[in-house]
């Protein structure tokens, strides 16, 4: 019997840091480390809100993309360290990173179907809201 592996093409999100752009994705690698450091991959994104866990994350998903550029060509790029991803993010660029972030998960997370049952039930917890006016209408 012969076994046969699947490959699936990985999904990249680019993402500048230091002068350099890293494809980053959301490898098995990385939902390990971050299952380990959160207990979920879920709270990543609400634990990035804090500075100190978000040079960690982007340095974790870097370091990734670097493993991966250094075993496919032979110029090897160094693996980033949090301290190094902190002097090469400003407080302006907070924002963009956040939205990597989201760009990451959202392509490489497969998306949770909603129950239908479970929809139903709150739709009817919630009840009639009613339309509220804009105030900017004319």
């Amino acid at each position: 019997m012969n076994a046969r592996i699947c490959e699936t093409k990985q999904k990249y999100v680019p993402f500048a840091l230091g002068g350099r752009e890293y494809p980053l994705s959301l490898a098995l690698n990385c939902i390990e480390a971050f299952q380990e450091r959160y207990g979920e991959v879920d709270k990543v994104l609400e634990k990035s809100a804090q500075i100190k866990e978000l040079k960690w994350i982007i340095a974790t998903l870097v370091n990734e993309a670097v493993e991966v550029h250094n075993e496919e060509t032979e110029d090897k790029w160094e693996r980033v360290t949090e301290s190094y991803v902190g002097r090469h993010i400003s407080a302006d660029d907070i924002s963009e990173c956040m939205s990597a972030l989201m760009r990451v998960f959202g392509v490489s997370l497969p998306v949770k179907e909603i129950d239908p049952a479970a929809e139903a039930e709150l739709a009817e917890a919630v009840g009639d809201v009613p339309e509220l006016p804009n105030p900017n209408a004319e």
